[in-house]
C-alpha cells in the first residue's frame, strides 16, 4: 500500500500504448486501431484507478478512461458510446464476470489484474473469465509479500492456452 503501484502501472501502459500507436500488429488490427488496456480490480478500487489517472494525467489528454461499472443498462450505454474513444477501461471482477462477452470482444494491449491474488482459485468465475480475455500482456498487480509461483503458473498457463 502506498508504493506507487498504480502510477507505475499507468506509466507502463502509457509506454506500451505509445509504442503501439501507428504500427500494425500481428493480431489483424489496422494501423489506425487505438491501443486499449483493461484494468480489472475489486469494485472498491475502480474509483481509485480513475482518480489516479485524473491526478497524474489530467492535462495530457493521454488517457481516455471508461469506467465500466454500475447497472447493466448504464454499462452497456456507456460502452456503446465511449469504447471507440477510450484507451483504458477500468472495471471490477464482478462486472467482468457479468459482461465477459462484451469485454472479451476487444483485443487489449495490457490486461491489468489489480489485487491479482484474488484469482488464486483457478475454478472461480473470475479466474475462468480472465482466461477468455485476449491481450498482448497480462499483468498482476498487488501488495505481494511473496508471490505464489503456483498462482502465477495457473493464471499465465491458463491464459496462454486459451489464447
Amino acid at each position: 500500500m502506498g508504493l506507487g503501484k498504480t502510477l507505475q502501472t499507468l506509466v507502463g501502459i502509457g509506454l506500451a500504448h505509445s509504442q503501439r500507436k501507428g504500427t500494425g500488429s500481428s493480431n489483424g488490427h489496422s494501423k489506425n486501431d487505438r491501443a486499449k488496456s483493461l484494468v480489472v480490480c475489486p469494485s472498491t478500487l475502480c474509483g481509485h484507478w480513475k482518480n489516479e489517472i485524473n491526478k497524474f494525467f489530467l492535462n495530457s489528454n493521454f488517457y481516455q478512461v471508461l469506467r465500466h461499472d454500475g447497472n447493466k443498462r448504464k454499462r452497456q450505454a456507456a460502452w456503446d458510446l465511449e469504447i471507440n474513444s477510450a484507451n483504458i477501461v477500468v472495471t471490477s471482477y464482478a462486472v467482468l464476470r457479468q459482461d465477459i462477452e462484451t469485454i472479451s470482444s476487444v483485443m487489449w494491449t495490457y490486461c491489468i489484474l489489480d489485487e491479482g491474488h484474488l484469482l488464486k482459485n483457478p475454478k472461480t468465475g473470475e479466474s475462468t473469465q480472465v482466461c477468455t480475455i485476449f491481450c498482448i500482456l497480462l499483468v498482476l498487480v498487488g501488495s505481494f509479500t511473496k508471490i505464489n509461483d503456483l498462482l502465477l503458473d495457473i493464471i499465465i498457463t491458463s491464459h496462454c492456452q486459451s489464447n
